[in-house]
């Protein structure tokens, strides 16, 4: 466990974690847009709408079928 010497201390501690935690946030939503650029880039719209419908049709038969 560490140990602060300071109210600043803390108070840089926790700005660190928080700069971090925004750091990744920012690469996630760079990583999503890529991903979303590829796929794009890679299938027609009708190619995802059909791979969209397959996958909601899949979910629908699994998570709902006992209702």
């Amino acid at each position: 466990m560490r140990t602060f010497n300071s109210l600043e201390d803390i108070a840089k501690e926790v700005r660190l974690k928080d700069l971090e935690k925004q750091i990744r946030l920012e690469q996630l939503k760079l990583q999503v847009k890529s991903v979303g650029s590829q796929i794009n880039n890679s299938f027609e719209p009708s190619d995802i709408a059909q791979l969209a419908g397959q996958y909601l049709g899949k979910f629908i038969h699994t998570k709902l079928k006992n209702y």
